[in-house]
Parts: structure tokens; sequence; C-alpha cells
């Protein structure tokens, strides 16, 4: 009698044998995953601001870069910077710039996330002065963003928002060497172009709000580089002098 073959039981056992090697394999990997996850450390987020008593023409930078990740690097700064619960701005910077619109104590909140996804906030207090108006500026270039070439004109508008009775209001311009400006919109001030001021005689209440408009002409052979628009809002009662917030006019020449 021939012994009977074994092979039918032997391939049989084989599979098992993979499958099960298959199983244990798949598991080894998802724990692997599992114990990575686990053991990503969260991040440890911080954050101060300058300057220290901002006003409402004060530009706030606000420098994260003392936050840490203990087991990686971190990629994302998102901030909320008027506890409003909507998050303002989100970089991978940990620098960032904000500009209040009215005085008041402000809840400034910091979401950072590592390089595995870990996710940590932390929060702060800010106060910020009101002051006799709000300044700011805006520009209009021929190549966004706030770049022209030598030889182009581009607009300047300076928004002023009133915040308490005011009379004998005044603006001036400061440009760099060699610009030349001209006045577009006045808003009812008296322009005197030799020192590229404007004079109001009227006086102006709370919520009053005045825009000038101006138009700027680039030399010819201005060289590539950075150059600001700077100025001033002053009164003559109450008595103060409140530049232009810096970083706002700034245009670049390529």
């Amino acid at each position: 009698m021939k012994p009977r073959s074994r092979s039918g039981s032997g391939g049989l056992l084989l599979r098992h044998l993979g499958y099960s090697v298959g199983l244990v394999l798949m598991l080894m990997a998802l724990t692997a995953l599992t114990l990575h996850a686990s053991s990503n450390r969260p991040p440890q987020p911080s954050f101060t601001y300058a300057p220290s008593e901002p006003t409402i023409n004060d530009v706030v930078t606000f420098d994260a870069s003392g936050s840490t990740d203990p087991d990686g690097e971190l990629v994302r700064f998102e901030w909320d910077f008027d506890g409003d619960g909507v998050w303002d701005l989100a970089s991978g910077s940990p620098l960032a710039e904000w500009l209040y619109d009215h005085g008041g104590s402000y809840q400034v909140a910091l979401r950072v996330t590592d390089d595995d996804g870990a996710i940590a906030i932390a929060t702060g207090m800010i106060e910020v002065e009101e002051a006799p108006v709000a300044v700011r500026g805006e520009l209009s270039t021929p190549i966004e963003p706030n770049r022209v070439l030598p030889g182009d004109s581009f607009e300047v508008t300076v928004r002023i928002e009133v915040h308490t009775e005011v009379s004998g209001l005044g603006l001036a311009a400061e440009l760099p060497e060699g610009w030349r400006l001209l006045a577009r919109e006045n808003a009812g001030a008296a322009f005197k172009r030799s020192a590229n001021q404007w004079l109001w005689v009227q006086g102006f209440l709370p919520g009053d709000q005045i825009t000038v408009k101006i138009e700027v002409v680039v030399p010819g052979d201005a060289q590539p580089g950075l150059y600001e628009i700077r100025g001033y809002v002053q009164s003559f009662s109450p008595r103060f002098k409140i530049p232009i917030p810096k970083g706002l006019l700034v245009v670049q020449v390529v």
C-alpha cells in the first residue's frame, strides 16, 4: 500500500501560517503607529508683544519665537487678536502685526501646531489706549502688492477718524527725497503745497471721518528698494501730534 500524500494538509498549514504572520505584522505596524502618535509631546506656545503700552495708532508686533516643541518643530502659528473666537491670521512665521481700531482690553490667543499635528493654545491680555484720532493710510500702486517702477505714480489715501472734539486739525506728509506730491482730494482743507500740509479751520466732533487722497510721483532715476511715505496729524485743541502708523505706507521700487 502506498503511503498517503500529506501535501494537501501541509499546504493548508502553510497558508494558515502565512495569514497569521501577516496579521501579526499588521498589528505590529498599527501598534508602532499608535505608540508614535501617543509619544508625540504637545508644543509649548508663548508670545510677547511690543510696544508694551500701545495706542490705536501703534502697529503691535506679536512675537511667538519663544514657543517650543520638545520633540519636533513648529510649523503653523495662528492668532486671534481680539478674543472673538476667529483666527485672524495664520502663517508659518512666529511674527505677526496687528492694528487695533478701538481702545480697550483684548484677549489674544495663539495656537501653534507641530510637525506631527499636535496643537496647543496660549492666551494673554493686551491693553490698548484710545487716542483723540485714529489715523490710517493705504496705498494703491500699479504693481501689486505695493510695488512701482521708476517714473510711476501711485495713490495714497489717508483716513482720519475723530474720537474727541478737536479744532485746528492739520495733516502733513513727508516724502522720500526727490519724490513729488499732487493733492487730489483735500476734504475741505486748505493745502499748503510748499510744505505738503493740509489745515482745516473748522472743528470736528467724535465720529467725524476725513479722507485725503494724494498722488505721489516716483522719480525716473529712483533706485530699487523700499521707501516709506511718512506723516502726522496734529491739532491745536487739544494739542497732539500723532504719526501715521509705521509700515502702512511702504512702497517698493523694482
